[in-house]
């Protein structure tokens, strides 16, 4: 565009007419005109005043080349995560030695004649393109970028590894304040919407579960994470060896097809690791009900129960100090049960001893439980003692000897003195009996004396004295 500017004198009732020299004509004073092309024109101005007298004058104008600044760009509007616009220049300089200039509103610049850039911050940016030329023809063109803000869809997960049974997933997305749209893909065709989300799933697996996050002006995100449900082990069967009788050996038993650790547990408190646990002289308490669960990788079956039979055994005592004296009865009484098995094979509740021996008793309960106890009976009688006063040792075989008659006795200790407290007879042999001499030779008649000393089989004390008269 070019203004040409008229100094000739003006003439009120004058004339005005410009030749432009590219078929363009103006009759204005001073008028402006804009020459589509590079050439140079000569430039003609005729004035003609009231008089009809003219004149003219002629110029030459050179229109230069112009730069040309334009330029395409792949968007206006992009999300700040992965922004990357394309800048595409489209202008001309028309001189190999002009230059370009780019301003990408955020005080990045460049001079390459192509740009691709990414912005670091969010925010509407003007991008700004400038040429020029050696014959300093600049030109420009801008627009304006806008970067979006990105939503954020990280997000955290409670437990990520979890056993199928009782499993119950909890995902948070980190940006809680934000509103925008949240869509959870939990991988099983399932999928929620929220800043949060519980699931359940139904089969063991590895689930990728994804959260895709969309603004309003649809910039969005997506981030994925996996979850892994594990198997629980099957279930296993439990079974025991019971009914049992106290103190007898209770075995439990377990039995799967897997690989697995085992878990018992009792109301009672009891508890193992083995899987089949042997408990001996199991007691009434051992009773009642007994789980099993297996674990493989950290997850369990359910429990299963088998229930255990413990029946009390029966119980007697006899009395264990018992003796019996030839002629004398003792009954053996263990009381009431259900059956009854003698050391002679007899099945009577009542046993009636009439020597000295050992005895034994297996009693059984209604439950089949047994109990045996038995019981040494000895040979003991009252002691007895008869001490003659006198002998005739005259070899008659009638009343030769002096016999002191006992029973029953552990221990025997006789002594005799004579009138001179002289011993002349010793015996600790309740058979060996005094006979009337002293050294092989007769005693004479007369009186004598006797000192006694017997233990009994109770371990007690008897001492007699006494005198017996010798009568030939």
């Amino acid at each position: 565009m070019i203004r040409i500017n008229n100094s000739i004198l003006n003439t009120p009732a004058g004339l005005w007419l410009w030749d432009f020299n590219d078929g363009n004509y103006d009759n204005s004073q001073s008028p402006t005109h804009v020459f589509i092309s590079t050439a140079t024109f000569d430039v003609k101005l005729i004035a003609t005043n009231q008089y009809n007298c003219k004149d003219s004058i002629s110029k030459q104008i050179e229109v230069l080349p112009s730069s040309v600044a334009s330029f395409t760009v792949n968007d206006t509007v992009e999300c700040f995560k992965n922004n990357r616009f394309v800048f595409t220049n489209t202008g001309n300089l028309y001189d190999p030695t002009g230059n370009w200039y780019w301003n990408f509103g955020d005080g990045i610049t460049d001079t390459a004649k192509n740009q691709m850039h990414s912005y670091k911050n969010t925010g509407t940016f003007p991008v700004k393109l400038l040429s020029n030329n050696q014959y300093n023809c600049p030109d420009s063109s801008e627009v304006n970028l806008k970067v979006n803000p990105s939503p954020d869809a990280t997000f955290t997960i409670n437990n990520p590894i979890q056993c199928l049974t009782g499993n119950s997933f909890s995902f948070t997305k980190n940006d809680q304040l934000s509103v925008f749209n949240d869509v959870w893909n939990f991988g099983d065709a399932q999928t929620s919407s929220g800043k949060s989300a519980i699931h359940s799933y139904v089969a063991a697996n590895i689930y990728n579960v994804r959260l895709i996050v969309t603004a309003a002006d649809n910039c969005s995100d997506t981030t994925s994470q996996t979850v892994t449900v594990k198997p629980n082990p099957l279930a296993p069967t439990a079974t025991n060896n019971s009914p049992l009788c106290e103190e007898e050996t209770l075995n439990l038993f377990a039995n799967t097809t897997e690989t697995v650790s085992f878990d018992w547990t009792a109301d009672n408190g009891f508890s193992s690791a083995v899987q089949n646990p042997v408990i001996s002289n199991v007691s009434l308490s051992d009773s009642g009900f007994y789980y099993i669960k297996t674990i493989m990788n950290g997850c369990e079956s359910s429990k299963v129960p088998t229930r255990v039979i413990i029946y009390p055994k029966p119980f007697f005592s006899f009395n264990q100090n018992q003796t019996i004296c030839p002629g004398d009865m003792i009954i053996l009484d263990p009381g009431f049960f259900n059956s009854y098995l003698w050391q002679d094979n007899s099945v009577k509740r009542i046993f009636n001893v009439t020597e000295p021996g050992l005895y034994k008793v297996v009693v059984f309960n209604t439950y089949g439980c047994d109990y045996s106890d038995s019981v040494m009976i000895t040979k003991k009688c009252p002691t007895a003692l008869f001490i003659p006063t006198s002998f005739s040792p005259n070899n008659d075989n009638i009343n030769d000897r002096f016999e002191i008659v006992t029973d029953n006795i552990r221990e025997f200790d006789l002594k005799i003195y004579n009138r001179w407290g002289e011993l002349i007879f010793h015996s600790s042999d309740p058979a060996n009996f005094w006979d009337g001499t002293y050294k092989n030779a007769n005693c004479m008649d007369g009186v004598y004396y006797y000192q006694l000393m017997m233990w009994d089989m109770d371990g007690k004390t008897r001492e007699m004295r006494g005198t017996v008269t010798v009568v030939r």
